[in-house]
């Protein structure tokens, strides 16, 4: 019959875990670790959370029962021959009392070390750390260390606390580093209540934790437990409570610094519910050297203190503190939607202003670019270098119609002085041409110069100016006539190679620059051409963002509604079971009858209690809708 009971027994929690699993399963964002799904609701397990030397060892001991007198030998050899300032905790260790006079340490790889003195503690713990400062890694299954009954106060009431102290965090050990993360991913989740401890001086820690599994503990006020630290020795305290300390003033001045960080996130009473402001281990034996009065005064508050805080964690339930952390998901949810929702908004801002600097940017390239095509098709236009052939336009007439004129004058001089200022008349005009042309030249880096020729006018000699002969008069007009011809026709042949010079040299110029223009244009397009391309990319990527954040909001919320929903998990699968039974006990065997019958008890009983769990308190009025 007891195997038989037994079995009844182990059935007790199947439609519980199985409306748990559904719960979990319905959730699309929301991540429900895998504590919240632990079968085994048989042992509260409370992890020590903080900043390295803060005094989570020490509160532990306290705890524990460690008379304060024995505090400071105690936990020295529990430093494993660290000095003080250097974190002591090298993975999560459990504390518990010894049934005799010795230390007993266990480690996954050691095994049981067992009837060992302060000093042999010490050493030990001296060589685990050693291991992980050259090794790097330990396991981060928890040590377990059994402390000697020789430094419990006797006086304290027996309890049965599983006191996990993790590694302090922000370790300066960088051979520490990785252990320390790894041991608190693993045993923060699993952890059933989490006493954060933090430094009094820097209560408002609290609402700045970055942790995961730590930074909202205001969404979960069942599971955690505020303990700062050297809170009855600040000055401040001292000053305002010196005449007044008490446990509830104490936690007033505390509660009230905490509730106006969090920002009406908690209700006062929520918060003092959950604070145990504390004064333990050298802080408080400082006290003796200042002021004795006050060291009594506030050792008897921290001993009633601690009692209360034992006490709370003694009487927590494993099954009720399991439920009444489902119930506290849609919190958690909603958090956890705010933050990613929050995320994505700030990555849509992000992202409109570069689509913003990045629209002005294209704008300015356009308007660049249309300003230099415009510039480069319009400002270097080709200088007119043909137009100066027309100069020489009827040339040889006006040589022939200018010595017809001198016909008869019957005068050398008047001969000599045609040919001279045709010469000169001519080489004035090329002059001032070239001038003006190379003006407009001069940017294409081309200059000409006047041309030259080889050959030479010739002049009438003669003693005597006046011809007495008209036939010798009309034979040296022809021949200069001639002769000023033949430098006529050079000078314009090396005029016009001249020109043709500079047109070549011209044309090279202008081939080079409208090719350098068009790799200069096609450059630029290119640019444009990938500045766009990027504009297009980044309004997809802007799109895309906007579409994830309306998925996004849209899963969370639903993720809300069915953790908001959770009772309803319970319910139906309460009443499959109750049927499912009702069923048995009308057409199952005797054995399943009987095993029907007493499940339906069971039942009964169990649905209520867990419904009311999964209820949970109600939401705080700055949550109500």
């Amino acid at each position: 019959m007891n195997s038989t009971w037994d079995n009844v027994y182990q059935k007790r929690w199947d439609w519980a875990h199985k409306a748990e699993k559904e719960f979990k399963q319905s959730l699309q964002k929301l991540q429900v670790d895998e504590a919240v799904h632990n079968d085994n609701l048989s042992e509260i397990t409370i992890g020590v959370y903080g900043p390295t030397q803060v005094g989570k060892s020490t509160l532990i001991l306290r705890l524990l029962g460690i008379r304060q007198d024995s505090i400071e030998t105690v936990s020295g050899w529990l430093r494993g021959k660290r000095t003080l300032g250097h974190s002591a905790t090298v993975t999560a260790t459990e504390y518990k009392l010894s049934q005799d006079e010795y230390f007993h340490f266990f480690s996954k790889e050691t095994g049981w070390k067992r009837n060992l003195t302060g000093p042999q503690m010490e050493q030990t713990l001296f060589e685990v750390r050693s291991h992980v400062e050259t090794k790097g890694q330990i396991s981060t299954d928890q040590l377990v260390i059994e402390i000697s009954n020789l430094y419990f106060d006797t006086e304290i009431p027996a309890h049965n606390l599983n006191l996990v102290d993790l590694p302090g965090v922000y370790s300066a050990e960088e051979a520490e580093q990785k252990q320390v993360r790894e041991c608190i991913e693993r045993w923060l989740p699993i952890c059933e209540i989490i006493l954060l401890v933090e430094d009094a001086t820097v209560i408002n820690n609290y609402v700045q934790l970055e942790d995961e599994n730590v930074k909202y503990w205001m969404n979960e006020t069942d599971r955690f437990r505020l303990v700062p630290t050297h809170a009855a020795s600040l000055e401040s305290v001292q000053k305002e409570l010196s005449e007044n300390l008490t446990i509830e003033t104490l936690k007033n001045y505390y509660t009230n610094e905490l509730f106006f960080s969090l920002e009406g996130k908690l209700e006062t009473h929520e918060i003092s519910s959950i604070l145990y402001p504390i004064e333990i281990g050298k802080s408080l034996e400082s006290l003796v050297r200042s002021d004795h009065g006050m060291y009594e005064k506030v050792a008897n508050l921290m001993e009633e203190l601690l009692q209360e805080l034992r006490n709370d964690l003694s009487s927590q339930k494993v099954d009720a503190m399991h439920y009444k952390r489902l119930a506290s998901l849609y919190r958690l949810a909603e958090e956890k939607k705010k933050e990613e929702i929050k995320k994505i908004k700030a990555k849509i801002d992000l992202m409109n202003n570069d689509l913003e600097r990045h629209e002005g940017f294209v704008n300015k390239l356009r308007k660049r670019n249309k300003k230099l095509d415009e510039t480069n098709t319009t400002s270097r236009s080709k200088p007119d270098i043909e137009s100066l052939r027309d100069i020489f336009f009827a040339w040889e007439t006006d040589l022939q119609d200018r010595f017809k004129g001198i016909a008869g004058v019957n005068r050398a001089s008047a001969i000599n002085a045609l040919a001279s200022s045709y010469q000169h008349e001519w080489e004035d005009i090329v002059k001032q041409k070239v001038l003006a042309i190379n003006i407009e030249l001069e940017e294409w880096g081309i200059q000409l110069r006047p041309p030259v020729t080889d050959h030479y006018i010739e002049h009438v000699y003669t003693k005597m100016n006046a011809y007495l002969i008209g036939r010798n008069y009309e034979r040296d007009l022809e021949m200069v006539h001639e002769s000023t011809h033949r430098w006529m026709e050079s000078y314009v042949k090396s005029f016009e190679s001249m020109l043709s010079r500079a047109e070549s040299k011209l044309a090279e110029i202008f081939k080079k620059e409208m090719l350098l223009n068009a790799a200069k244009k096609k450059r630029r397009d290119q640019e444009l051409q990938y500045e766009l391309i990027k504009l297009e990319q980044l309004e997809e990527f802007l799109q895309a963002l906007s579409k994830e954040l309306v998925q996004e909001e849209a899963i969370w919320q639903q993720d809300i509604e069915y953790c908001q929903q959770l009772e309803i998990f319970f319910s139906k699968n309460a009443l499959q079971a109750f049927h499912s039974l009702k069923s048995t006990l009308i057409n199952g065997t005797d054995v399943e009858k009987w095993q029907a019958f007493h499940l339906l008890h069971l039942l009964k009983e169990d649905s209520k209690t867990i419904i009311s769990y999964v209820k949970g308190k109600e939401r705080p009025k700055h949550e109500t809708a």
